[in-house]
């Protein structure tokens, strides 16, 4: 009885203190769900991609489940066991570890595959400067993690940890806008001459402009929140579920290669001829089914693809069983060409294009 009547009594204006938390706990919850059914789909439509590219969404993954499980622990313990303790409630638990450092480390790591993509893309220097930013963020999102789990109390983050949790905060949200901007200038500058190629060209270019403005823009809301109510704790709602945000969108990006047959954005289908064996190609004709015309000139930066498509297949079901056996060899083509219809589509004639978003 004495512990009960030591606590101090609840504010009046508790739910704009327990409102945050909770809509934030279920907004994590929820995108862990989408991030689950995302997961199972790149698992069981790319086999075949590389081993890194397998590891770093298994890894991913694995970072976001022991975030939600920690953050589960943190829900149970302020809305349910500490349920009207005021003291439990503005103390920052395992909070000090799931938000600033998981979140940083996570969006590091997807801006970093980002970077990585937008350089093959463009072979541009200046992707150096967006990495120099998404490091710089990670770090000061790490120390900021390790002041709060110092300060342990949410009234006093603001005033004690303002300069590291600024610099995560907007260093992450210029870090999305700058690789957005790069990827979406590298895609526009290469020249498509197929039509289909140009509706997947459109369609990478649109998921990359929204996703990445998604994620800027949830980090610049919670910069507002953070300074604009100091008094508050309403920026933890959306920093309980940046992460997964981040996690989302790099899913995203990874399962754009998928087609739904039949499916409303399912590009027109191409007659093309076989795929030469060699793993080393700068010209694939693909006018006249059946032949293949190449040079052996070393590794390109691109595949150019002959705009003259004009004879159909004579046999599609040979041709097809053929051409797909050709392409499980190839690493770098066989998650872009759909593998389910007669004819395959053509979707991207740069095979840096291929490569920047596997």
């Amino acid at each position: 009885m004495s512990n009960a009547t030591a606590l101090p009594p609840v504010p009046p204006d508790i739910s704009f203190i327990t409102g945050p938390f909770l809509f934030g706990y279920l907004f994590n919850w929820t995108l862990f769900g989408v991030l689950s059914v995302q997961v199972y789909i790149y698992y069981i439509s790319f086999p075949k991609d590389r081993l890194f590219a397998k590891c770093l969404v298994a890894s991913v993954y694995i970072l976001e489940t022991i975030q939600t499980a920690m953050l589960g622990h943190d829900a149970f313990e302020t809305l349910a066991k500490g349920f009207g303790n005021v003291v439990l409630l503005n103390s920052l638990q395992l909070e000090w570890l799931t938000v600033p450092v998981f979140t940083g480390v996570l969006s590091c790591v997807v801006q970093l595959f980002y970077a990585y993509r937008v350089a093959l893309l463009s072979n541009s220097k200046l992707m150096g400067l967006a990495v120099a930013v998404a490091v710089t963020q990670a770090t000061n999102a790490i120390i900021q993690g390790i002041q709060a789990l110092v300060i342990n109390d949410f009234s006093k983050l603001r005033s004690e940890a303002l300069v590291t949790e600024a610099i995560w905060l907007i260093g992450s949200a210029i870090c999305d806008l700058m690789i957005v901007s790069f990827m979406t200038y590298a895609l526009l500058k290469k020249r498509v001459y197929i039509k289909s190629t140009q509706t997947v060209v459109t369609r990478v270019i649109r998921i990359i402009v929204e996703t990445g403005c998604l994620t800027a823009t949830a980090a610049t809301f919670m910069v507002i929140l953070f300074f604009a109510f100091p008094d508050k704790t309403y920026y933890t709602c959306p920093g309980l579920f940046l992460a997964k945000l981040y996690s989302n969108s790099f899913l995203v990006i990874l399962n754009t290669r998928v087609v739904i047959l039949g499916g409303r954005n399912q590009v027109s289908r191409v007659a093309v001829g076989r795929l030469s064996s060699s793993r080393r190609l700068s010209r694939v004709d693909f006018a006249n089914p059946g032949t293949t015309k190449q040079t052996s000139a070393g590794p390109t930066s691109h595949i150019e693809l002959s705009t003259r498509v004009t004879s159909p297949v004579s046999n599609p079901s040979t041709s097809q069983s053929d051409t797909l056996q050709t392409l499980s060899q190839k690493g770098d083509l066989d998650s872009w060409l759909t593998a389910e219809e007669a004819g395959l589509d053509i979707r991207l004639d740069y095979q840096v294009s291929l490569k920047a978003l596997r």
